[in-house]
């Protein structure tokens, strides 16, 4: 019988959706405290500090829409799957199952080590 672990991933999907909203709601603040509470009344106001005011806000807009944009890109965006014909590679099956030697590694990176230097290299001691 055989296992389908992903029966198990439909809580992640709500999770994700939650985070979504999670996100949504800190750019939403972000938005308030910038725009409503710092530098709207500025800018309604004028003075001195009605331009500094009005460059904030547009340069805070331009990156809103460009976060906006990327953000949605990503979360709409389709993430693919495996083409359903595939097949690893012999090498790739057999990858675990033959262990690294010295010759294939200085073999592998160009070198002629000495034993000593070549056993501190492959086998793990530092």
């Amino acid at each position: 019988m055989a296992w389908n672990v992903f029966k198990f991933c439909t809580a992640l999907r709500a999770l994700g959706s939650i985070m979504i909203v999670l996100v949504l709601g800190i750019i939403g603040v972000t938005y308030y405290v910038i725009v409503v509470a710092k530098y709207g009344p500025a800018l309604f106001y004028g003075g001195l500090d009605s331009f500094d005011a009005f460059l904030v806000l547009v340069l805070f807009h331009s990156l809103l829409v460009m976060l906006l944009w990327s953000y949605f890109t990503t979360v709409l965006t389709d993430p693919g799957g495996v083409p359903p014909n595939w097949r690893p590679s012999i090498d790739e099956e057999s990858g675990d199952a033959d262990p690294l030697n010295t010759k294939s590694v200085e073999n592998a990176i160009g070198l002629n080590l000495p034993a000593a230097i070549t056993v501190l290299f492959v086998g793990g001691v530092y």
